[in-house]
């Protein structure tokens, strides 16, 4: 049974997510008051494990691997480990998220970063905040962006720009992962029209090119 203030969090988060995006201070104080607050260990590997075999068959591996939404780090760590990387970036907008992802990551060279997604979407020449890697993740979380990514024609010119500014910090591709048959379709769609392809139909799993410059200098 979940206790009040588990409830006033929950609640607090569902709402953020109907109306807008949470703030960074909403989730925080979502993350503090549940442990696996995306419940990642509790559904298990199996999405991880599908990624990784993506990752191995169609990229050749990753030495170094960017989340760009990490949340506590489970994904992260679990690629990072499957694959041998020998660093990891890690990007979110909760600081109590990243601290439990920097806890997961301590056998790794590895990077936890706040920042909002949001921001490389609406400013997507900007970039993100970090070097390019070979592999940049970005697994259950473009929906989380705003409604609009539900709707495959809504906004399109700029889902491309921001798909390819992804495209520019990884070295040798991007993986994108969405599961639910409502919005893989909407956003395989853009992925498609920027040149990926799916991979994984079990698990929505798209695999686009990297464009960064093989000169730039490995996370």
């Amino acid at each position: 049974m979940l206790s009040f203030d588990q409830l006033a969090a929950k609640s607090l988060y569902v709402a953020a997510n109907l109306f807008a995006r949470p703030t960074g201070q909403i989730l925080n104080y979502y993350y503090s008051r549940f442990q696996d607050a995306y419940r990642m260990e509790a559904n298990g590997d199996a999405r991880f494990i599908a990624m990784a075999e993506a990752i191995r068959f169609h990229v050749g591996g990753a030495s170094s691997i960017l989340d760009v939404s990490c949340h506590e780090g489970y994904g992260l760590a679990f690629l990072v480990r499957e694959l041998g990387a020998e660093a990891a970036i890690g990007l979110d907008l909760s600081e109590v998220a990243l601290e439990r992802a920097r806890n997961r990551l301590t056998d790794v060279a590895s990077t936890l970063i706040c920042f909002d997604l949001q921001r490389l979407y609406r400013h997507p020449d900007v970039g993100l905040p970090s070097l390019p890697c070979d592999v940049v993740i970005v697994s259950e979380t473009l929906y989380y962006l705003g409604l609009h990514w539900r709707i495959a024609g809504l906004r399109k010119d700029r889902k491309v720009r921001m798909i390819g500014a992804l495209q520019r910090h990884a070295k040798k591709a991007v993986v994108l992962q969405h599961f639910g048959r409502d919005v893989r379709s909407p956003i395989g769609s853009v992925i498609a029209d920027c040149g990926g392809h799916l991979v994984n139909e079990e698990w929505g799993i798209y695999i686009l090119p990297g464009h960064a410059e093989s000169v730039i200098q490995q996370c």
